[in-house]
């Protein structure tokens, strides 16, 4: 399963809006009538998910869907390169 269809899931447990309502470019406000609240709420639900941090100022710049895939994206990149080379050989390859 890819990040977005992680993360779509995260958004449908959350119960505000159907499977159909949710694409990559939906707009958080406008096409899935997120506030501030609910953004925060799947942003700690996608911290815990992924194990990534996520700042108030990283997660108020979210405006679509597609802008939090490739923010989760590029913190697991950064995750990963952080990890000592010692520790690669329990990677999964």
């Amino acid at each position: 399963m890819n990040t977005y269809q992680r993360l779509k899931e995260l958004i449908l447990t959350q119960g505000i809006v159907t499977a159909s309502a949710i694409h990559p470019n939906a707009n958080l406000s406008h096409d899935l009538s997120y506030n501030l609240r609910d953004v925060a709420e799947l942003t700690r639900m996608a911290e815990q998910h992924f194990g990534v941090q996520i700042t108030l100022e990283e997660y108020s710049t979210f405006e679509t869907v597609r802008d939090i895939v490739h923010f989760l994206n590029n913190k697991q990149i950064e995750r990963d390169l952080t990890i000592p080379f010692s520790d690669y050989s329990s990677l999964a390859l």
